[in-house]
C-alpha cells in the first residue's frame, strides 16, 4: 500500500533468510541484490533487517510527501495545547501558515502544518516539539479499545493515517522485540522530536500504573535532523 517504497523485512533464522507475511518471496540472493543497489536507507536489528527501497519520492522533515495531503483540526491542535500558557503564539504561528483559528472537525495542508512546525523548531525548539507530540494521544483521533502498551504503539500508525487523509504520507512502523520491548521506525515528514514526544506519551497513556515504559532514540540509526529519511525509536516497558 506504499507507492512510494516497498519494504523488505529479512528475518534470520539459524543463518537463513525468510521472507515475513509481506508479499515477498526468496531467500539471500535478493538480499545481496538489494544491497548492492545502494539502497539510501538500511535499518538493521538482531532479528530483522528493514530494507528501504525508494522509487522516485522520498521523505524529508518538514516536506509533505504528496502536496495535496490534508490533516484534520484534532491533531492541528496538538500544537495549541502543546504550547501551554503560549497558546497565542501557537495560534499566530499557524495563522502565518494559512491556517486560521483550527477547528477539530476541518482539514487543512499538511504542508501548511509541518510548515509551522519548521517555524516551531527553529524559533522555540526541540522541548516544545516534544511537548505538542506528547498531546497528541489527547487531542487527535484514536483507534478505539487499547488496552496494553504493546497495542498502543502498534496503533500510533492507524491513528496516524485516520488522521491524514488524500495521498501517501509515510508510516510509523511497530515492531515488537521482546516481551516488555518494541522498536517503532517513523519514516514520515514529522520532526524526529515530535516524534519521540508522541511515542512516549501513547506508551505512558495506556500503561499499567507500576509501568513506566522508556523510550530512547536509536542513535546508530539515521535521523531526520540529520538529514535522514527515518527515525527508529526503541521502548521498553
Amino acid at each position: 500500500g506504499l507507492p512510494y517504497e516497498k519494504i523488505i523485512t529479512v528475518k534470520t533464522f539459524l543463518g537463513h533468510y525468510t521472507r515475513s507475511t509481506m508479499g515477498f518471496t526468496g531467500g539471500a540472493p535478493l538480499v545481496t541484490e538489494a544491497l548492492n543497489a545502494r539502497i539510501p536507507s538500511v535499518a538493521i536489528r538482531s532479528k530483522s533487517i528493514y530494507l528501504l527501497i525508494k522509487e522516485g519520492k522520498s521523505v524529508t522533515q518538514f516536506q509533505a510527501v504528496s502536496p495535496k495531503v490534508e490533516v484534520n483540526g484534532a491533531a492541528v491542535l496538538s500544537v495549541v495545547e502543546g504550547m501551554d500558557t503560549f497558546k497565542k503564539t501557537a495560534l499566530d504561528i499557524l495563522a502565518r501558515h494559512g491556517i486560521n483559528n483550527p477547528k477539530k472537525e476541518r482539514w487543512y495542508l499538511q504542508q501548511s502544518f509541518l510548515d509551522a512546525f519548521r517555524e516551531i523548531a527553529e524559533k522555540i525548539g526541540p522541548v516544545t516539539l516534544k511537548r505538542i507530540g506528547s498531546k497528541i494521544p489527547q487531542t487527535a483521533t484514536w483507534p478505539p479499545k487499547i488496552k496494553t502498551v504493546e497495542e498502543a504503539l502498534a496503533s500510533i500508525d492507524v491513528a496516524y493515517h485516520i488522521n491524514h487523509r488524500g495521498g501517501e504520507i509515510g508510516r510509523y512502523r511497530f515492531e515488537k522485540t521482546g516481551k516488555s520491548s518494541g522498536l517503532i521506525l517513523c519514516d514520515n515528514p514529522y520532526p524526529c522530536p515530535f516524534d519521540f514526544g508522541l511515542i512516549q506519551a501513547t506508551a505512558r497513556s495506556f500503561a499499567g500504573k507500576d509501568i513506566i515504559p522508556m523510550v530512547r532514540h536509536d542513535d546508530h540509526q539515521p535521523c531526520r535532523q540529520k538529514g535522514g529519511e527515518s527515525c527508529t525509536y526503541l521502548i521498553s516497558w
